[in-house]
């Protein structure tokens, strides 16, 4: 059963995808529905349009002829429009690189009771999820949209966009190579860590008759930690360590590039009971400043007493230009650059802004840990944590486009 509609007829406008109507046309919270002394009928329909604002919200429209040889209009209550993905993380007892292997045929489809809006039209909402396959996880995307359908007052049926409904596609799939992937050491366990992107295309077919469609990306990562092995350790041997603390607690997830100055360092952030240690290395670099070569690597240290209690855990190493010397701070990173800041115990604050122009104008060719062309400071690092008699001991390698380092810090308990 339909709901059948009777209506006026106004001006029609053939500008754009609307017209105009008189004073006394119902507004949007007004049902279609014509007065009881109304006896004009549709005739035909002569368009159709589905305008999707920016938060989503769909107003669908049909423009009609009259058997009086005018012309009119009728409005569905606007409808929210839904095109969902999600992040998500796998875990696996074994590495296996991802590879797709297809799209199910199960996809899961959903459909309403059909009822009526606030214009008093017959309206479904419909739902869709699809699964795309890979070897080792299953990934989704899903949409909400609704239809509806009104009757002529002369019998005829018509749907309100959209007639069809959404279509799939996953055009990009990135990262998904052995050598995108990293891995890393927990409690004497390895593990693979996988970060694959994906990258869907959500077709909405607005009308079955003229083919008339609209389309939106929507992107996802999904991150696969999987066990590799464990770590080996000769119960009698314990490896010797380039660089000592006592009381060696923790270690910053990533290495970072900051300038002192004079050049660019790649910094390492350390933590005992009572310090903070820094891991600075230094370069001699060529005339034009794009070739670096190592000059030193050195240890340094500030008391956790001399700095204020940071809003968030320092996460990195900068350098203050007055005192002459590297200190742990905060780094965070922007569509613009990226901000450092650390304060001392008697509020004295030390704070940098450099802009990712900044950077390859100083002399750096490319700071990125991901080997593009957008300057960041972090630098890719891979850990091995490794416990000996209780004792913490790091070996961590850090890489960017010029260069790969490695050092191995140790608690000083495991000393020789």
């Amino acid at each position: 059963m339909g709901l059948v509609v009777l209506a006026s007829c106004s001006k029609y406008e053939a500008e754009g995808m609307g017209l105009q109507t008189n004073d006394d046309t119902p507004s949007d919270n007004t049902p279609n529905n014509p007065t009881d002394n109304d006896s004009v009928k549709w005739s035909s329909v002569i368009d159709k349009a589905l305008p999707i604002d920016a938060e989503m919200m769909a107003h669908p429209v049909i423009y009609w002829a009259c058997t009086n040889g005018t012309q009119d209009s009728c409005k569905m209550e606007p409808w929210k429009l839904d095109i969902n993905t999600e992040d998500m993380t796998v875990y696996r007892n074994e590495y296996q690189e991802s590879r797709q292997s297809g799209i199910t045929l199960d996809a899961q489809r959903e459909t309403s009771k059909e009822v009526k809006d606030k214009l008093g039209n017959m309206v479904k909402r419909h739902s869709y999820t699809q699964p795309y396959k890979f070897n080792n996880f299953t990934h989704s995307i899903s949409c909400a949209w609704t239809t509806g359908r009104v009757l002529y007052g002369n019998g005829k049926e018509e749907s309100y966009l959209p007639e069809d409904g959404l279509y799939y596609e996953l055009i990009n799939v990135s990262g998904n190579t052995a050598a995108d992937t990293t891995h890393f050491v927990r409690n004497d366990r390895i593990f693979a860590k996988e970060t694959v992107k994906l990258t869907y295309k959500a077709t909405l077919k607005v009308t079955a008759k003229n083919y008339t469609w609209r389309s939106w990306e929507r992107t996802a990562t999904v991150t696969v930690i999987s066990f590799v092995d464990v770590v080996k350790h000769e119960e009698t041997t314990i490896p010797t360590a380039q660089d000592y603390i006592n009381n060696l607690e923790w270690h910053a997830d990533r290495a970072n590039r900051f300038y002192n100055g004079s050049q660019w360092c790649d910094g390492i952030l350390f933590s005992s009971a009572d310090k903070y240690y820094m891991l600075v290395a230094t370069f001699t670099l060529n005339n034009d400043k794009t070739k670096e070569q190592l000059r030193e690597i050195k240890m340094h240290s500030i008391a956790k007493s001399e700095l204020g209690t940071p809003t968030k855990p320092f996460n990195a190493v900068m350098w203050d230009t007055n005192k002459n010397q590297p200190v742990p701070c905060l780094l965070s990173v922007d569509g613009d650059g990226w901000s450092l800041g650390t304060r001392y115990a008697d509020g004295t604050a030390v704070t940098k802004r450099h802009g990712r122009e900044e950077a390859v104008a100083s002399g750096v060719k490319n700071l990125s840990e991901s080997d593009n062309a957008t300057p960041s400071p972090w630098i890719a690092s891979t850990w091995s944590n490794a416990k000996y008699n209780g004792a913490n001991f790091y070996t961590v390698t850090w890489h960017t486009t010029t260069h790969t380092l490695s050092r191995t810090v140790a608690d000083e308990a495991l000393k020789k």
